[in-house]
């Protein structure tokens, strides 16, 4: 790319993560994240994770393009230790390059994550792939894109309702119309 494209690129996704856009994911990242562990699904180029690298105290990156993964990897060198970069789709079944978050998490505790999801229209099957991860989680928070689909927000929404999460809409105008851009909250444990 030239760097003009670049430059531009960057100050979208910047903007994006202003307060004031429907697209954010956190009012406060580092309040949020603090003593965390972070699950980014759908990490792209890891700006969202590297704002919080500080703060959590494990990273999770979930990216199914393979093209971001070299960047990846030198972006989060210096916290190689700290973050893992995980190559696989995350869906509602381990399959073939699908991978479930409950499967991921067998074998790790399920308490004080925070997820992260934009996956281009399988927030849903994410969420039904990690059931077990938000019925048994204790202080589980969540930040979903629920853009993709016209009818994201209210399917996913009805999967955190069979999970009784508390959440809110952060609505905003998003491609040509006012919407329900994130929806952000928590499972029920404390």
């Amino acid at each position: 790319m030239k760097p003009e494209k670049i430059i531009k690129l960057y100050k979208e996704l910047i903007m994006e993560q202003d307060n004031r856009s429907a697209h954010h994911y956190f009012n406060n990242a580092t309040e949020e994240i603090k003593g965390k562990i972070f699950v980014d699904i759908g990490g792209a180029e890891g700006l969202i994770s590297l704002s919080v690298v500080e703060a959590a105290t494990h990273i999770y990156i979930f990216e199914s393009d393979s093209s971001w993964i070299e960047a990846l990897n030198a972006t989060f060198q210096p916290w190689k230790d700290k973050v893992t970069i995980v190559n696989k789709l995350i869906g509602k079944e381990t399959k073939g390059e699908w991978l479930t978050l409950d499967d991921f998490f067998k074998e790790k505790s399920f308490d004080n994550l925070f997820f992260k999801m934009d996956i281009e229209g399988s927030e849903e099957d994410a969420l039904k792939g990690a059931c077990q991860i938000f019925l048994k989680g204790k202080n589980l928070h969540f930040s979903i894109c629920t853009y993709h689909e016209e009818d994201d927000g209210k399917r996913i929404c009805s999967t955190l309702d069979s999970y009784k999460c508390k959440y809110t809409h952060q609505r905003g105008f998003f491609r040509k119309k006012v919407r329900s851009v994130v929806v952000r909250g928590k499972n029920n444990l404390t």
